[in-house]
């Protein structure tokens, strides 16, 4: 098995990222709510995410009702960071349906690379590279 393939946001405003190994997983854009409560307690529910893979469906009688759900990892290292809803028994939670939910204590937040992070980043890990910014693709 070699090494996982894992996009990234061009996104302006804050994203959010694997608390294990810091893998780009989703933005603030996508962020649906923050009411949430997972297994390791506060949870956000995003309409999408990236560098994740989902288990097998599995019905779960949730604070809210039963759902059928599916784990999320992590691509990168395997790290369960929360669950997909892909169905709702009751109709006042169909709104999850196709929605993920990440667990606060299984993320964390930083700005993006659209704020110069990307930028010092790339020019202090490469010695060989100038500091000239037009020679550097964000």
């Amino acid at each position: 098995m070699g090494r996982p393939f894992l996009d990234y946001l061009d996104d302006s405003g804050e994203i959010y990222e694997c608390r294990r190994c810091s893998a780009c997983l989703t933005s603030i854009k996508l962020l649906v709510s923050k009411a949430f409560r997972g297994a390791t307690g506060t949870a956000y529910l995003f309409k999408h995410v990236i560098n994740v893979y989902l288990d097998k469906p599995d019905v779960r009688d949730m604070t809210t009702g039963r759902h059928m759900v599916r784990d999320v990892y992590c691509t990168n290292c395997n790290e369960k960071v929360g669950w997909f809803y892909d169905m709702a028994y009751k109709k006042d939670q169909e709104y999850k349906e196709g929605n993920y939910i990440l667990e606060k204590a299984l993320i964390k937040e930083r700005k993006s690379f659209s704020d110069g992070a990307a930028l010092r980043l790339s020019s202090s890990s490469s010695s060989s590279m100038d500091n000239d910014k037009d020679d550097i693709t964000v």
